[in-house]
């Protein structure tokens, strides 16, 4: 830790792009997560998907939605018809 504290911004950020650890950049990284776990809400619970979006980090049912179509393909009210 103490390393990578000490390199330089641009080498940090370097080593992140290209990180083996993540397999993706960063942020699509935790965006997937993000998705995973709005799916997993969609289908064992009966919340909203306002409330999934919420709980999941998004800001809105409408980002959850645009994120999931970019991302996944579907839609959160696809998944909970599919469940």
């Amino acid at each position: 830790m103490q390393q990578l504290l000490r390199q330089c911004r641009i080498r940090f950020r370097q080593n992140l792009k290209g990180s083996k650890t993540f397999g993706e950049p960063p942020h699509r990284y935790l965006v997937n997560l993000r998705l995973s776990f709005a799916e997993k809400l969609l289908v064992e619970t009966e919340m909203t998907i306002a409330e999934v979006a919420y709980l999941s980090g998004f800001s809105s049912q409408s980002h959850l939605t645009s994120a999931m179509r970019r991302y996944k393909k579907v839609t959160p009210a696809l998944i909970r018809s599919q469940a």
